[in-house]
C-alpha cells in the first residue's frame, strides 16, 4: 500500500485596493476607481501580505504607518480613473 502525501497549498490571491484623493470615500470598498477609498490609511488598514495599493496622482495629508505585512505594494502616480495605469 502506498501513501503520497502532497503538501497543503493554500489558494492565496491578492487584493488590489484603489485610493483617490478627488472623490474617493473610505467608506467604500475600495476594490475599483469608481469605489476607491480616500485615504491611503483606510486601503493598508485592508490590505494584507501580497495585496496592492494603486494611488492615484494627488494631495494626501496623513500620516502612514506601514504595518508588519508581507510584501503590501504601494503603487502610485495613476489618473484614478478606470483602466488607468502609471
Amino acid at each position: 500500500m502506498s501513501l503520497f502525501l502532497l503538501p497543503f497549498v493554500p489558494n492565496v490571491q491578492a487584493t488590489d485596493y484603489y485610493v483617490r484623493a478627488d472623490g474617493g470615500s473610505d467608506a467604500q470598498t475600495g476594490l475599483d476607481w469608481d469605489h476607491a477609498k480616500a485615504s491611503i490609511g483606510a486601503a493598508m488598514a485592508l490590505a494584507d501580505g501580497g495585496d496592492n495599493i494603486h494611488v492615484a496622482k494627488g494631495v494626501y495629508s496623513e500620516k502612514i504607518t506601514f504595518p508588519g505585512a508581507d510584501d503590501m505594494r504601494l503603487l502610485g502616480g495613476y489618473s484614478g480613473r478606470t483602466g488607468s495605469a502609471p
